[in-house]
């Protein structure tokens, strides 16, 4: 059976960083919360004095023997208060030192005629932006997400998940 490009990609960038021996796919969630301030703000960054229900990450790479496909990116608004993503506001997605989703306008699903990529508004609080093409985050690779508004949001928290899928070391793998 033939592996689809998605795999192909996971397998080839795995092998490349030495990282294909004694693996298993997995399903993977990596989600961390900020508290807004300001009108940047940035996800994956700083961990210190977090829950295991504000992040489920210690650091902003995958193990050394770790890669994930994202499919999927979630941002959520978990507190009340002024509605986010109803303005203008970007998103960008920074794996390495590339920057892989630059200044995805965030506002075009909400404007009439201007669906220029499938953002979905679940709810008011609540985005899901679908991958069209596959990125992968590498093995022991840094990365961020950052979400830029046009008005300043204060001590509102919010939420962004990566889901997606990808390899875990399983050291009891036999071959």
């Amino acid at each position: 059976m033939q592996r689809s490009l998605p795999d192909r990609k996971l397998e080839s960038v795995n092998q490349i960083l030495g990282a294909a021996i004694g693996t298993q796919d997995t399903v993977r969630t990596v989600f961390d919360t900020v508290i807004s301030s300001g009108d940047r703000w940035e996800f994956f960054k700083n961990f210190s004095g977090k829950t295991i229900t504000e992040t489920n990450v210690n650091q902003n790479k995958l193990d050394r023997q770790e890669s994930m496909v994202i499919q999927e990116i979630l941002l959520c608004q978990e507190s009340d208060g002024n509605i986010i993503f109803d303005g203008y506001c970007n998103f960008n997605l920074i794996i390495g030192n590339q920057r892989v989703i630059k200044d995805l306008a965030l506002q075009f699903e909400t404007e009439a005629g201007l669906q220029a990529y499938p953002i979905k508004h679940k709810v008011d609080k609540y985005l899901s932006i679908p991958m069209i093409s596959q990125i992968v985050i590498p093995p022991d690779t840094e990365f961020s997400c950052s979400v830029e508004v046009f008005s300043t949001v204060d001590n509102t928290k919010i939420k962004c998940v990566l889901v997606g899928y990808g390899r875990l070391y399983n050291s009891n793998v036999a071959y």
